[in-house]
C-alpha cells in the first residue's frame, strides 16, 4: 500500500491496527483502522454518542444496501474508510493549545494503542502521552476498570511529565523514567 506523506519518515511503527510516523520536521501522523481510539484523533473523525464512547465500526464506515434479490446488507463505505482512516494524519493532543507543535522525541504502537514522547518547543524535558484501547488500564493512567468497563482514550493523554525509554507489546505497555532526587 502507497501511503502518501508530505514528508519523509524517520520511524514508523506499527501494531494491530495502528501504523504511525515520526516525520522529518519532529511531528507525528497516524492511519490505521482504529477503531478504540489508537489514532489519537476519532474528534476529528466523528462525533460521540450520548454516552460519550465514539463509533468507528460498522455504523460509521458501513451503510446498508440492496442486492438483486431485495437481500439488504452491509456494504463499506469506500471513500470514509481511506479518508478517514487510510491516509496519514496528526493526531489530537489533550489539552494542548491548538497552535502549538509538539516535538515529537519518540513513538511505540501497541496492539490497540500508541505511546508518543513529546516535548513543548523550548522546552528539554519531554512527556509521555497515550491513546487507544484501556481496558486494564495498559496506557498507564492509572485506571484499572476491568474488561467490562472500557476507558478508551481518543486523544493523545499525558500520562507523565518525564519519560526516556517507551515499550509496548501486543496487550500492555511500557515506560522508563528517570526519578527526581531532592538533597
Amino acid at each position: 500500500m502507497h501511503v502518501p506523506l508530505q514528508q519523509k519518515a524517520i520511524r514508523i511503527v506499527a501494531g494491530y491496527s495502528i501504523n504511525a510516523a515520526l516525520l522529518e520536521d519532529e511531528t507525528l501522523v497516524t492511519w490505521g483502522m482504529g477503531h478504540k481510539g489508537e489514532l489519537a484523533r476519532s474528534e476529528a473523525m466523528t462525533q460521540p454518542d450520548a454516552d460519550g464512547n465514539f463509533e468507528l465500526g460498522k455504523t460509521f464506515c458501513y451503510e446498508p444496501e440492496t442486492d438483486d434479490e431485495g437481500n439488504i446488507f452491509l456494504a463499506p463505505k469506500e471513500d470514509v474508510i481511506r479518508d478517514m482512516f487510510l491516509l496519514p494524519k496528526a493526531p489530537l493532543w489533550d489539552n494542548a493549545l491548538p497552535t502549538l507543535k509538539k516535538i515529537v522525541v519518540g513513538v511505540a504502537a501497541g496492539g490497540f494503542h500508541l505511546l508518543v514522547a513529546a516535548r513543548d518547543p523550548g522546552q528539554a524535558e519531554s512527556k509521555l502521552y497515550s491513546s487507544g484501547l484501556n481496558n486494564y488500564g495498559q496506557l498507564g493512567h492509572g485506571d484499572v476498570n476491568g474488561k467490562d468497563v472500557v476507558t478508551d482514550r481518543h486523544k493523545l493523554t499525558l500520562v507523565r511529565t518525564t519519560t526516556s525509554m517507551l515499550a509496548v507489546a501486543v496487550f500492555y505497555v511500557g515506560f522508563m523514567y528517570e526519578r527526581q532526587h531532592s538533597d
